[in-house]
């Protein structure tokens, strides 16, 4: 935390993906390197159009279809929804500034209550590039705060909302009608809107499979034997970008070398008279603008290579298992809902129903790009998988 405050403080990304608008970009700092947020051009226009037209008054069905229909994409779906522009339009960035150190984190003995904000003298500042008017921005935000305290609906408690996807068609799995105004139900979209004749895949209790399917993702995700298997994985990985590194420094230390060996010939040159003075500046001039990047790459390769002991070192202990389980065990139970569904999305890329099983597709959490050859059925992006059976009794009793 000390290190990600000083980033903070520095006016530098501190991790994870940047918002919806932005994206990342590495920048030259002393002798490394950090991240900053720029512009997605495109993004941006959509986060504009959602802003402009929701201060316009417009319902969130009518931003919806024009997002759509003019073909702006959020970054999980094909298609916009409703859940995903009230994230947005909640978010503090857009205005120009970001804040990091928000929010109270997990401290030793102690639980953690997601919910509480830091007093705002600790958070810290961080300006990004505004994409949205000032204006504009404090008066949505003003309409937001005036909203927060009408009574949520029913369906913002579903866990799973945005990550289920029909087996059958591919349409996404939405909350439809309550059973006797009490239980909600995962439908395919398909068949709530056409009916059996365009998808008869099978509904499922929300309130229910949640817990059951939530239970199962973790337990089985962040089991011992499977953080082990991580553990293995990232040990390859370091010791694959560690050869590569050493592979990198070795050609640096030798274009370095090159260099030197170069000034000689030329001081020699000059001295002998055989080289004019601008010939061997303008050259010199060359070779010092090369030296410069090369030193810049090695001071980088040789930081990585000190931070690579450190990971491989690292082994989870009975203790710190025991740790973790009791953390997810009281996330599980005490956080909000939107907080488990952005925790699960951070790392689930679809759970797939069908009529006899779920397919719960996911990125290994440690390690997004690696495939892991213990496993089968891995896509090109390195994703895993596990098979949950359906629980019998979490179909709708009725044609609600």
């Amino acid at each position: 935390m000390r290190g990600l405050k000083e980033t903070a403080q520095q006016g530098f990304h501190c991790g994870g993906p940047a918002p919806y608008g932005y994206k990342l970009k590495k920048v030259p700092f002393g002798n490394t390197t950090k991240t900053t947020w720029e512009i997605e051009p495109k993004e941006a226009e959509a986060v504009r159009i959602i802003y402009q037209m929701h201060y316009e008054g417009y319902k969130y069905n009518e931003i919806v279809d024009r997002l759509n229909s003019e073909g702006y994409k959020p970054r999980r779906r094909n298609e916009w929804a409703k859940s995903s522009l009230s994230d947005i339009l909640r978010r503090r960035c857009y205005a120009g500034t970001h804040y990091f150190n928000t929010r109270k984190r997990k401290e030793l003995g102690k639980k953690i209550d997601f919910r509480q904000e830091k007093d705002r003298s600790e958070w810290i500042k961080i300006p990004v590039p505004q994409i949205v008017d000032e204006d504009i921005f404090n008066a949505v935000k003003n309409k937001m705060k005036k909203r927060q305290f009408r009574t949520p609906r029913k369906s913002s408690d579903q866990l799973l909302s945005g990550l289920m996807v029909c087996a059958q068609c591919g349409a996404p799995y939405v909350i439809g009608a309550y059973y006797r105004g009490k239980y909600p139900y995962y439908h395919c979209n398909t068949r709530k809107n056409q009916g059996k004749t365009g998808c008869d895949n099978r509904s499922l209790r929300g309130d229910q499979i949640d817990d059951v399917i939530v239970s199962a993702i973790l337990d089985d995700i962040f089991s011992q034997s499977n953080l082990k298997k991580y553990k293995t994985l990232i040990d390859e990985s370091v010791k694959s970008e560690q050869k590569e590194v050493e592979s990198s420094l070795r050609a640096i230390n030798k274009g370095l070398q090159e260099i030197e060996d170069k000034k000689i010939v030329y001081f020699e040159g000059l001295e002998s008279g055989q080289l004019e003075m601008a010939l061997v500046a303008e050259r010199l001039k060359s070779l010092k603008e090369e030296e410069d990047r090369l030193t810049l790459r090695k001071s980088e390769s040789e930081r990585k290579l000190q931070q690579f002991s450190s990971v491989e070192d690292f082994n989870l202990s009975e203790e710190q298992y025991a740790e973790l389980q009791e953390t997810l065990n009281f996330f599980r139970t005490k956080a909000e809902p939107r907080q488990i569904r952005q925790f699960l999305q951070g790392f689930i890329s679809s759970i797939i129903v069908h009529e006899e099983k779920l397919k719960v597709e996911y990125f290994p959490p440690s390690i997004p790009q690696k495939k892991d050859p213990a496993t089968t059925d891995l896509d090109e992006q390195g994703l895993s998988h596990l098979d949950l059976a359906v629980p019998t009794g979490l179909e709708p009793v009725s044609s609600a």
